[in-house]
């Protein structure tokens, strides 16, 4: 689906430890902002079954991290 818009790179669809079924997201490597803004204008809101996808930008773990470290320094 996403491959008709863009170049994927790594897809992780991470699993339910307990019974393996697939968890409902998924995390899909693109190269550039470019790729994720052509994936969110294409496909955010397309049904797929009896679902809307919901396509958006994740930012890496190492700044969630940091967002959530500097918002707790601020609030003391």
């Amino acid at each position: 689906m996403f491959e008709k818009h863009i170049e994927c790179g790594f897809i992780n669809m991470p699993r339910n430890d307990a019974t393996g079924e697939i968890k409902g997201f998924a995390f899909i490597e693109v190269k550039s902002d470019d790729e994720i803004l052509k994936a969110v204008e294409a496909l955010n809101g397309v049904q797929v079954g009896d679902r809307p996808l919901r396509v958006s930008k994740v930012l890496p773990k190492e700044q969630i991290r940091s967002k959530k470290t500097n918002r707790k320094s601020s609030n003391r």
